[in-house]
């Protein structure tokens, strides 16, 4: 498992939009183009993070990404 960072989503057609960090893990809000979408949920499945929830809108011609994420046990 490698250690989750913020910083790791951002670049390849992938913006980090904000990261608020929480007890239990944090919310990380990207904005992507759909093609980056399954790349992207193959990472985080290598980060020591468990996706609790997840929304998912359009933005422009982008997508708006939401993710909860928890510390993985």
């Amino acid at each position: 498992m490698t250690p989750f960072s913020p910083l790791d989503f951002q670049g390849d057609n992938t913006t980090l939009v904000y990261w608020k960090p929480l007890p239990k893990g944090g919310e990380l809000m990207l904005e992507l183009e759909w093609q980056a979408l399954p790349a992207l949920f193959s990472r985080l499945a290598q980060r020591d993070v468990q996706i609790a929830a997840f929304a998912i809108a359009p933005q422009g011609t982008a997508l708006r990404l939401r993710l909860e994420l928890e510390h993985a046990k």
